[in-house]
């Protein structure tokens, strides 16, 4: 074989077992990233061929151009590049193997390079022997192409079948909203919060809300799917795309009324069958007219993590969970406005029955907006500062609390959105003709050694989803039948009088309620197999009233909802008070990690507020805080400890406490709390200082 043809032999084969292998595999078994971003057949294929076969290209064609007038440097860059895939393939095993970590790894890995490219320099049998894996690259290429879950991706689906149309016409509504414990929005006594939530008080008092309603699934990619179609997930890994979901109540509907239909990761309906509403750019997978270039930023983050120094604890098996999570997270409510305000604008007042379909990316982490609908700042490069507390698993129950309140908070804003739906439909007159289902994909579980969405103690506030519907002729009022996500599209045929043409594991809920309490919810990784795991769920409600919230000590101003909200920390009656109401508090010093100093005394209602504070102190955890911005408490925390082994404090003040321009924050603790702490008052500097 000619020299420079055995040469990119060697490297198509080093490469394919470095890059092309890993990477795609790591994408070809998820589906969810492609369709999240709006890719198609064409985006797949673009994709698998620039990450099989450019890196191979750049580096032949280098040693090509400088071999044609130095041969002696091409063979130097030669070997540099074969060092330089094979520390690409030992780095992640010397790693996870061996767990090893940090400048240590990295020089044993580059030991390893430098010694693999020398003795393929030397020893002819090998480098033969390594040529013989040049298809690797063609291999990966065509076993993601043909073979992996995301081969799927913008496949045509089967043909629904055809049925009569419905016997009971109406419109349908549908909101789904995500990652939504129902608990936030109860009260103990297990009613609705109406002081908190009067949206979802009057939508309840209108509805028949299904208090014991709970998920099938712990992800949106699989979660959305099992409402549309009535069926449970199995063990597969799937594109959350109508190829792979072809039976389900979107294109069933839209064979005989038209479908305003606004999804977000999942592709259910096509375009032409159910047009979305939003304005360009309003939902994620319709805002890109070419998703490659989001695709190779995200490849460009897997890389990152897959060749990192860190522990391996710290690089997760599936490495594109956060790439499919930030796509909420990036967003937030407010960004979602564009998408609510043109699913309202899609209902008008008609004699004819269409159907409406939202699936809203809230009140999804990370929680940055109050219930008054102030964005406020949230360091999305940080994740200690995102989610204080949180390292995998919520590192203790204080924590966890704390983030309940942003939690609840932004849940507030929802709120507001749900009664202007309610107002929608009364103007439009599709109030007392229309069936109207509102659900969340899941919930979020927030209790102490509990990942987010993971059994564990938090299985109630991971699958209790509010879930309420009303329709004409159905009784308001609660019901605790054991009820779930996949008894929703049974649930609409049955009021429709349509028959589905496909078999569902939901059942009509006005048909006799199950007896059994028993339930099963699909856990997994994107990038993994769904785990089908049964939960006993028999005190549900009893559990969700447990995690509910107080009622407020004071009414709830309409002008500054979010001090009720703020007042559910710690001690929180106290929030709106002013300082010198309470002599037993005292100053201390305090590292402030977020937000800087600087952000208090530059404050402007048209930019991020700031918000959401955190800090640490010295001691042990467990000690009050109280964040008094000028001289009125605006918040309430207590210490805790997380990975970091600090005793840390994270709460989200009361906007009313600002005001434009400068402000006075300090940190008080109780006295017997102080100890060598205590401050006087006039050292302010001290309080807010930049850890």
């Amino acid at each position: 074989m000619h020299p420079r043809l055995a040469a990119a032999a060697e490297l198509a084969a080093l490469s394919g077992a470095a890059l092309a292998v890993p990477l795609l595999d790591v994408f070809g078994r998820a589906p969810e990233v492609f369709v999240g971003v709006g890719a198609d057949r064409t985006n797949v294929w673009a994709f698998g061929v620039l990450v099989a076969f450019a890196p191979l290209a750049i580096m032949a064609a280098a040693e090509f151009i400088v071999g044609a007038v130095f041969a002696s440097a091409a063979r130097a860059m030669h070997h540099a590049f074969v060092g330089g895939l094979v520390v690409a393939i030992a780095l992640p095993i010397l790693r996870d193997g061996l767990a090893i970590e940090g400048l240590f790894l990295l020089i044993v890995a580059v030991g390893i390079g430098i010694g693999a490219a020398i003795a393929m320099g030397r020893w002819q049998p090998l480098r033969t022997g390594v040529g013989y894996a040049a298809p690797l690259p063609l291999v990966a290429l065509v076993l993601f192409t043909s073979l992996a879950p995301t081969s799927t991706v913008g496949r045509s689906p089967a043909a629904i079948a055809r049925v009569a149309p419905p016997a009971r016409p109406a419109p349908v509504v549908m909101i789904v909203l995500d990652e939504f414990p129902v608990s936030t929005i109860m009260r103990t006594d297990g009613t609705i919060d109406a002081d908190r939530f009067p949206g979802f008080a009057e939508l309840a008092a209108n509805s028949r809300w299904f208090r014991n309603a709970t998920t099938v699934a712990a992800r949106t990619e699989q979660a959305v799917p099992a409402i549309v179609t009535g069926r449970d997930p199995d063990s597969q890994v799937r594109a959350p795309d109508r190829s792979q979901y072809p039976d389900n109540l979107l294109r069933l509907l839209a064979g005989s009324a038209t479908v305003h239909g606004d999804e977000v990761l999942t592709d259910l309906c096509e375009d032409e069958r159910c047009p979305d509403p939003s304005p360009a750019g309003g939902s994620i997978r319709t805002s890109n007219p070419n998703p490659l270039p989001r695709l190779l930023h995200d490849l460009g983050d897997v890389a990152q993590r897959r060749w990192s120094l860190d522990p391996a604890t710290d690089v997760p098996e599936a490495q594109l969970g956060e790439i499919v999570e930030r796509q909420p997270s990036e967003r937030g409510p407010r960004t979602e406005l564009p998408r609510f305000e043109a699913f309202l604008d899609s209902m008008t007042e008609t004699d004819s029955n269409p159907v409406h379909f939202l699936h809203l990316l809230a009140p999804h982490a990370p929680w940055r907006t109050t219930a008054d609908g102030l964005e406020y700042d949230v360091d999305f490069d940080d994740p200690a500062i995102q989610f204080p507390g949180y390292d995998g698993v919520w590192s203790s129950q204080t924590a966890a609390d704390a983030a309940r309140v942003r939690l609840v908070s932004q849940a507030g804003f929802v709120d507001t959105l749900v009664a202007r739906m309610l107002d929608r439909l009364r103007t439009t007159g599709l109030w007392d003709r229309a069936i109207v289902v509102i659900v969340a994909d899941h919930g979020n579980s927030l209790l102490a050694g509990s990942p987010g969405r993971a059994i564990r103690s938090g299985a109630n506030d991971l699958m209790g989803i509010p879930l309420f519907v009303r329709a004409p002729g159905l009784e308001p009022g609660v019901d605790d039948r054991p009820s779930r996500i996949t008894d929703i599209t049974p649930t609409i045929a049955d009021l429709l009088g349509l028959e589905l043409p496909w078999s569902t594991d939901g059942i009509s809920l006005l048909d006799a309620p199950r007896t059994d309490t028993s339930s099963h919810i699909a856990i997994g990784a994107v990038g993994t197999a769904p785990k089908i795991v049964e939960v006993d769920l028999t005190d549900h409600v009893a559990a969700l009233r447990r995690r509910a919230n107080p009622e407020p000590d004071a009414p709830v101003d309409p002008a500054h909802r979010q001090r009720a909200f703020s007042a559910l920390g710690p001690d929180g009656a106290l929030v709106g008070d002013s300082i010198d109401e309470h002599p037993d508090l005292v100053n201390i010093a305090v590292r402030l990690e977020h937000p800087t100093r600087e952000a208090f005394a530059q404050v402007v209602d048209n930019r991020p507020w700031p918000l959401l504070v955190v800090g640490h102190v010295d001691g042990e955890p467990g000690r009050p805080i109280y964040v008094i911005v000028n001289d009125t408490i605006a918040g309430t925390a207590v210490t805790f400890t997380d990975r970091s082994h600090r005793a840390r404090f994270a709460t989200l003040i009361d906007p009313a406490a600002l005001r434009d321009g400068s402000n006075q924050v300090e940190f008080f603790t109780s006295a017997q709390d102080a100890g060598s702490d205590a401050a006087g008052r006039s050292d302010t500097s001290a309080h807010t200082a930049p850890a």
